[in-house]
């Protein structure tokens, strides 16, 4: 499976104008940085929230979160690369199921 996945993201990589879209992502920050500062200054997020970080952000996303969050949980995934879902998807899950995310 995971070696079909990888072959599956390098496909997706060498097409043209992949790198180019993949990057939008930052290039869109500061937009995005104005726009939930925007957000927050008009309202709290008070729905339960899920932050769920791992290696090379740690805990940041929780730690931005939390001030703005009326009920926020936590969790990190040690050991973990860039994309949580390939490199850790059993410990994605338990944290997704912990936070009953899950439940429909």
């Amino acid at each position: 499976m995971r070696t079909a996945i990888r072959a599956a993201i390098g496909r997706a990589y060498t097409r043209p104008d992949a790198l180019r879209c993949t990057l939008g992502f930052y290039r869109a920050l500061p937009t995005t940085f104005a726009q939930l500062t925007d957000a927050v200054r008009r309202a709290r997020l008070t729905v339960p929230t899920t932050a769920i970080g791992a290696h090379p952000v740690g805990r940041a996303l929780e730690n931005q979160l939390r001030p703005v969050t009326d009920d926020l949980t936590g969790h990190l995934i040690e050991d973990c690369g860039h994309i949580v879902p390939l490199d850790r998807p059993d410990e994605l899950l338990a944290a997704i199921a912990a936070s009953g995310l899950s439940q429909g």
